[in-house]
């Protein structure tokens, strides 16, 4: 994988000195072993045996438990080489040459930059539409109350509401979000944080923009829709292509306690998010894989089960899974935020973001009394999130009410409906189709270097002094 002069296949456009690389994954696997540590310890003992066989010419494998008998290779020698592969993780790597993995890349990056200034002057263009749609709109006559997430739920409420109670309801609809942060918790991350992501391992062309500012957005690749997500801050897949790959994975952490984790997430196309115990790629009743979906959600994992264990946290395409590998062409992922706090502290707020430009505006011109002034808050608050979207300065709060704009139809978003932004979407959707699928190949992913106890008589269960 390092070689100056690789194996490379022009007519596949990949490079294949890279798939050589794959027989350190070839190794024996347990189903779900119940002490990890010890299934990792055997795991890289094989790939040791086979490295040292092959390359060496000598069993070094003799010299996990005991300093070698007849080469001058010491117990000490075998842990530090078993530091170097217990510092690599199982993955997936593409082995696309770089012309193809990146075709199209830089050009759909600048079409988006277009795309946004043609979308940001339609919608501020229509915002006479939104008025009077917002007016026709008859809250009470509705059969079943609105999705919370909605963000016409604060105005349905108040609608439906008692006259002389329609004040309390909108101040209790657009109350601000409580901060779910505490001292209790063990450790977090804002992977819209350039600090934050960069204490993560991020792989693949799908995270080179990432992280991203609030207000990024997705197009849809067909049909007649032309934008299919707007979002907070945080670390996307698919924001170019979602044929790209992606795996993003946490520093490593110790479980020296009962703890609770929650990802804020979204994904769709079969991807995963999980906890790794011990880098052990497998699932099971103590390994559970979730499948991402396409709509916001704290996913909690219980990690008490493995107290006193090495742990990290992954969030993969489908295609990038180290193991249980799917094979769906288009594959995507985001996470906002990633929290491990002690063990029943409850969930983090999950109310929308977009409450907090609605309680903006109340503050600014009060709350509401009629359905009119109720109308014209939205519009106040809606009109001034695109002025920021297209300024690139978009927040979290604004981003999110744009793209619930979009989920209730308020704002245009049909191809027929954008006429000097529908070339450009048609242009996008040409080359993103040419983006190729990448090829990916088992391998193992380089993280930070740690140094490795010497296990006595070979036995993980009782570690001795560390070796370099």
């Amino acid at each position: 994988d390092l070689m100056n002069t690789p194996r490379v296949n022009r007519d596949l456009g990949i490079n294949e000195s890279v798939i050589a690389t794959s027989h350190w994954r070839m190794v024996f696997h347990g189903f779900a072993p119940t002490d990890a540590l010890d299934e990792k310890v055997r795991v890289i003992d094989d790939e040791i045996n086979a490295f040292s066989k092959a390359f060496l010419g000598v069993t070094v494998s003799c010299a996990r438990c005991h300093n070698h008998k007849f080469d001058a290779i010491s117990q000490a020698d075998y842990y530090a080489l078993f530091g170097i592969l217990a510092s690599c993780r199982p993955g997936r790597t593409s082995i696309d040459l770089p012309e193809r993995e990146e075709l199209h890349f830089a050009e759909l990056c600048d079409l988006k930059r277009q795309i946004r200034n043609t979308l940001a002057d339609a919608w501020i263009a229509s915002m006479e539409s939104v008025a009077d749609h917002l007016a026709s709109m008859n809250f009470e006559a509705e059969e079943e109350s609105r999705d919370t997430n909605s963000i016409l739920q604060p105005l349905a409420s108040f609608d439906r509401a008692a006259r002389e109670k329609r004040a309390q309801s909108w101040d209790q609809a657009v109350g601000s979000r409580r901060d779910s942060k505490s001292d209790s918790q063990v450790a977090t991350w804002n992977l819209g944080d350039d600090g934050d992501l960069a204490e993560w391992t991020s792989i693949g062309l799908g995270l080179k923009n990432a992280p991203s500012e609030p207000g990024d957005f997705t197009i849809a690749i067909e049909g007649q829709t032309a934008v299919t997500g707007i979002y907070p801050a945080g670390s996307y897949s698919h924001l170019v292509s979602d044929k790209h790959a992606a795996r993003l994975t946490s520093p490593d952490f110790h479980i020296d306690g009962a703890y609770d984790v929650w990802l804020k997430v979204i994904g769709d196309g079969g991807s995963t998010a999980r906890y790794v115990i011990q880098d052990y790629p497998r699932n099971g009743t103590v390994y559970p894989v979730r499948k991402l979906s396409p709509k916001w959600k704290w996913e909690k994992f219980d990690l008490a089960y493995w107290q006193g264990d090495q742990a990290h946290l992954e969030i993969v395409t489908s295609r990038d899974a180290p193991l249980l590998v799917q094979k769906a062409d288009r594959s995507w992922f985001g996470v906002s935020d990633v929290r491990i706090v002690p063990r029943g502290s409850g969930a983090p707020d999950d109310r929308p973001a977009f409450l907090e430009s609605l309680a903006r505006f109340t503050q600014e011109l009060g709350t509401p009394k009629d359905r009119n002034a109720a109308n014209s808050l939205y519009l106040n608050a809606i009109k001034d999130a695109i002025e920021a979207w297209r300024d690139g300065e978009a927040s979290d709060a604004q981003s999110s009410l744009l793209d619930g704009c979009l989920q209730e139809k308020l704002l245009p978003n049909s191809l027929a409906a954008l006429p000097q932004t529908s070339p450009l979407i048609e242009t996008y959707r040409k080359l993103e189709r040419e983006v190729p699928v990448p090829v990916r190949v088992p391998s193992l992913e380089e993280t930070r270097g740690r140094k490795q106890a010497l296990f006595v008589r070979g036995d993980h269960r009782k570690p001795a002094e560390i070796i370099p």
